[in-house]
């Protein structure tokens, strides 16, 4: 069994950053190295939105991830004596710069990726092309110089997946982009992600043991024009999906004529500590995987600064699943 740290959505600005070190880095490194101990985590997986509207706060989508790595991704890793194999992203709406495309670039792509086939030849451009995507281009540097040191690993501009040994299992990776098409507050049913991205990434991990995807958005955001060929193919290639961005505490298991999978959806982090509302409150989940599924809910309660068991989504906290 392997125990999976999931973390999202924390929208690191200098007010979230203040809040990080002065309320809740400490109770969250508390709670993770106590979780720790009954059982070691064996993986952190981050799901976009790790800074807020493109890093505006720090200067640029760059510097901001950079303190996000200082003062985020460091101090997880150290309290979990991991390496940064062990602690995978993707990218979030928030993490690219909506701003680098022009408007009539963004038009024109909106009007000619209508198909399949149109989207797959796009994401097969030359590696340095970021023309109609430069809002992609800070995100991707940071991702390859952070991930410079892996060696077991599928890494491009549409691409980025990495394989792991973990307690005898073989675990694939995949760290899918459904952010590259967001661009203003109209993404929901207008995103795509692209057939080639998904079956180029699973074919480097297929023959693992374990399957994961993780990507910012839910399926349900997909355009229509690539919508049910990427839901089946997910279904079909992963035995588990994680993702955030609705700052909300989901589980679906789905079974259906192409596959079965595992969706998980966590509550954000960090952003607005001080949220009462059950539905929306900070937090985040820890999922033991094996012959079957095991996932913990935490909430944040911040006039006692502690991390809890989060018994509004259910019973203790704690959701067993048959797989």
């Amino acid at each position: 069994m392997i125990r999976i740290l999931h973390l999202t959505d924390f929208h690191l600005n200098t007010k979230t950053l203040k809040d990080w070190n002065d309320f809740l880095k400490k109770p969250f490194l508390d709670k993770i190295t106590e979780i720790n101990k009954v059982q070691n985590i064996d993986l952190v997986l981050f799901t976009g939105d790790m800074i807020d509207k493109a890093g505006k706060d720090f200067g640029s989508v760059s510097d901001a991830l950079y303190s996000f790595k200082e003062n985020v991704i460091s101090p997880i890793l150290t309290e979990l004596n991991l390496d940064i194999s062990r602690f995978i992203i993707c990218p979030g709406n928030h993490d690219i710069n909506r701003n680098a495309d022009k408007p009539f670039h963004e038009s024109g792509l909106k009007y000619d990726l209508d198909s399949i086939d149109k989207i797959n030849s796009f994401t097969n451009l030359n590696e340095d092309d970021y023309d109609g995507i430069q809002r992609l281009k800070e995100y991707k540097d940071f991702e390859f110089k952070l991930y410079e040191g892996i060696e077991e690993k599928l890494h491009s501009k549409f691409k980025f997946s990495t394989k792991l040994n973990i307690k005898g299992k073989s675990v694939g990776i995949s760290s899918l982009n459904s952010s590259w098409r967001c661009y203003d507050d109209n993404d929901f049913k207008n995103l795509l992600i692209g057939e080639n991205q998904i079956n180029d990434n699973y074919k480097f991990i297929n023959d693992c043991d374990i399957k994961i995807a993780l990507m910012h958005h839910q399926l349900d955001w997909i355009s229509e024009v690539e919508s049910k060929t990427i839901k089946s193919h997910i279904s079909q290639n992963y035995n588990l999906i994680f993702s955030g961005h609705v700052h909300e505490t989901d589980v679906e298991f789905v079974q259906n004529l192409t596959g079965t999978s595992l969706r998980i959806v966590s509550p954000s982090g960090l952003n607005q500590i001080r949220q009462t509302e059950s539905d929306y409150r900070n937090g985040f989940s820890v999922i033991d995987y094996g012959e079957n599924a095991k996932c913990h809910f935490f909430k944040y309660i911040h006039n006692h600064k502690v991390f809890v068991d989060n018994t509004d989504v259910c019973d203790k906290g704690v959701l067993e699943i048959i797989v």
